[in-house]
């Protein structure tokens, strides 16, 4: 039954760590929350594309994103961060 319950909620994050831009990303949030443009200016891919990627990690409950005026800020879910370092 453990099992079952720690598969159902790690799985999900580890398959959207399972692309290379995304754990980028994830290693960019580590540091500082940061603007979406912020993200997407050192990545080999456009900001549409970026936007995708923390789409897919909000998803997941891997990033959580604050809007503010004019921009959206995204950070690290500490609630995740902790079952990836169990």
């Amino acid at each position: 039954m453990v099992d079952f319950v720690v598969n159902r909620i790690v799985d999900p994050i580890l398959q959207a760590l399972a692309d290379a831009g995304r754990r980028r990303i994830v290693e960019r949030l580590s540091r500082s929350p940061l603007p979406a443009s912020t993200i997407a200016e050192p990545m080999p891919m456009s900001l549409p594309a970026v936007m995708k990627h923390l789409a897919v990690l909000e998803a997941n409950g891997i990033v959580r994103s604050q809007k503010l005026v004019g921009c959206g800020t995204y950070r690290l879910e500490p609630a995740a961060r902790r079952e990836l370092e169990a």
